[in-house]
C-alpha cells in the first residue's frame, strides 16, 4: 500500500484527487538538498495521512552520480508488528 501511495501522482485517482506524491516529477528536478527535503516531506505527509497502519516512518533519498536516477528508502513498522519493514524504490528518468 505504501509503494502504491508513493508512486501515485497527485490527481491520478478518480474521486481522490489529494492522494499521491508526484515523485516522478522530482526525478527531473535538480539533485540538491532542497529537492530531497521537499520530497521526503511529501512522502512522509502522504504516508501519515493515507496509511494509518504505518508507524515510525523513516525516509531517506539517495541520489545517483549521473543525476538520472533516484533511490528512495522507506523504513517503517506496522501496528502490532515490532519488526521494521524496508522498501526501496528505484526511479529512473526516461527522457
Amino acid at each position: 500500500a505504501i509503494k502504491n501511495l508513493v508512486l501515485t501522482n497527485i490527481g491520478e485517482r478518480f474521486y481522490q484527487p489529494l492522494i499521491g506524491t508526484d515523485v516522478y516529477r522530482s526525478v527531473f528536478e535538480p539533485n540538491d538538498l532542497t529537492t530531497f527535503t521537499s520530497l521526503e516531506n511529501r512522502i512522509d505527509a502522504t504516508i501519515k495521512y493515507f496509511e494509518p497502519r504505518a508507524s515510525n516512518v523513516m525516509i531517506k533519498i539517495i541520489p545517483s552520480q549521473d543525476q538520472h536516477y533516484l533511490m528512495i528508502n522507506i523504513i517503517f513498522s506496522v501496528i502490532n508488528n515490532p519488526n521494521p519493514i524496508d522498501i526501496t524504490l528505484n526511479l529512473k528518468r526516461v527522457r
